[in-house]
Formats: C-alpha cells, sequence, structure tokens
C-alpha cells in the first residue's frame, strides 16, 4: 500500500492511487485506505473533492455494470473527522476487514452465476432437439448439466456456512468467507464454461446471460483476492489447525 494519511493541523491529506475501485464511477463518497503514521486509517472521501480524479475502466472483461474505476488523490485535504474510527490499525487487519465484506459479496454473486447458467442450459437443453431427440437426452450434455447443478449446489452450501459464521460470531468467519469466495468463484467459473458449451452458439453472443456469466465469472477468480491468495491462506489456516510448524 503506497498511499498515505498525514495529519496537517485540523486536517488530514491523502496521496495516492487507487487502482480498479468498484462504483467509482458512480460513487459520491469513497471510502479510502491508507498508511497513517506507523499504522493504517480508513478515510471517507467525497468524489468531488479538490484532487480527487476518477477515471473509468474503459472496456473491462466483465462486470461491466460495476462502475470500476481507477482513483487518483493528489494532495486532498478533509477535515481529521473524515478519519473513520480504529484509526492507526494495522494494514493487514484493517485490509482484511474490508476485504471480507466483498468476499462475502463476490461468493453469493456466484451462486447465482451459477443458477442463472443452470436455468439457461437446462432450458435450452430440453428444448433444443438434435438427431431426433432432446439435447437433454444425450448422456454427455445430461453429464455437463449435472455438473452445473452439483456446482451450485457445493457453492450455496459453502455460503450457507460462512453467512452461519458471521450471523454467530464465530471465530472461523475468516477462513469461511475465504473459503466461500474459493469454492464459488472456482465454481462459477467452471461452471459458465459449462452452460457456454451447451448452448453453443445460442450462448456465444454478447448480451446472452451465459455469455456475460462467463466473462463475469473470470474476474471473480481475481477481485478480492485471488484463487493464489485464497489457496496460500486457506494452506496457512490448514496447517496452523492441525499443529504444523
Amino acid at each position: 500500500m503506497t498511499t498515505t494519511v498525514r495529519r496537517d493541523g485540523d486536517a488530514v491529506v491523502v496521496d495516492g492511487h487507487k487502482k480498479w475501485v468498484t462504483a467509482a464511477h458512480y460513487a459520491d463518497l469513497l471510502v479510502i485506505v491508507g498508511r497513517y503514521e506507523d499504522g493504517a486509517v480508513a478515510v471517507v472521501v467525497p468524489a468531488d473533492t479538490p484532487g480527487v480524479r476518477i477515471e473509468r475502466i474503459a472496456d473491462p472483461l466483465g462486470c461491466r455494470a460495476a462502475g470500476h474505476a481507477d482513483v487518483h488523490l493528489d494532495g486532498v485535504r478533509l477535515p481529521a473527522d473524515s478519519v473513520l474510527g480504529g484509526h492507526g490499525l494495522p494494514p493487514a487487519l484493517l485490509v482484511t476487514t474490508a476485504l471480507a465484506y466483498g468476499r462475502m459479496s463476490v461468493a453469493w454473486g456466484c451462486v447465482g452465476i451459477l443458477r442463472a447458467c443452470l436455468a439457461a442450459a437446462t432450458a435450452h437443453a430440453a428444448g433444443r432437439e438434435q438427431f431426433g431427440r432432446p439435447l437433454a437426452e444425450h448422456q454427455l450434455v445430461a453429464g455437463h448439466l449435472a455438473d452445473l447443478y452439483t456446482a451450485e449446489q457445493v457453492a450455496a452450501r459453502v455460503c450457507e456456512h460462512a453467512s452461519r459464521c458471521w450471523d454467530e460470531g464465530s471465530p472461523d468467519q475468516v477462513v469461511a468467507t475465504v473459503l466461500a469466495k474459493h469454492v464459488a468463484a472456482t465454481q462459477a467459473a467452471k461452471g459458465a464454461a459449462t452452460a457456454v458449451q451447451v448452448l453453443a452458439s445460442a450462448g456465444s453472443r454478447d448480451g446472452h446471460a451465459v455469455a456475460r456469466a462467463y466473462r463475469d465469472a473470470k474476474l471473480m477468480e481475481i477481485i478480492e483476492g485471488s484463487n493464489e491468495l485464497c489457496r496460500l491462506m486457506l494452506a496457512q489456516h490448514a496447517l496452523s489447525a492441525t499443529g504444523a510448524p
């Protein structure tokens, strides 16, 4: 993290650059995390503050309605009370807490992707005929539908578990959220590709539900912690849970 927040009298000054900020293109208020003294803080920054420049990401692969943008902060001066509570926290703790909300949202969003793909694929396979019978009666196509159904069920169950951990204040809520995000995103990417395969040319046109799902699901494997990062965190948890050195 290179963005900094420094105290200047009765104000704070923010300098830095944030990349791919969700909804920044539409937002009136931005929550910016930056280094502050020996820790980190989150600061509420009105988007129209002098020194703030928002540059929308042009033609992203997926999540095109999300308003992703780069945010440039050049000497942005704000009242000191723009700093949210809990200032001076370790950067890792502050970022992990913020990301947990995003990971839960991504995880359940991936369940939605899978449900949309399953609905589209089953409807198409049941109504489209080839070689004198519906696609769904061809065993390999039926296998794709089974895989899609399995993916949706697995993703939904792991998200339900993570949600219960949050509701109960379980000490496992962080790792449960990482697990839900990783499993759901991985299943969504595979499931969306399967749906495109079942629909073939019908699902390959930009604007179709499964074409959109295919693009969006790939980004779900990257945002809020990539698959690789999630796997490292899960491995660390597995090692600590078993008492391995």
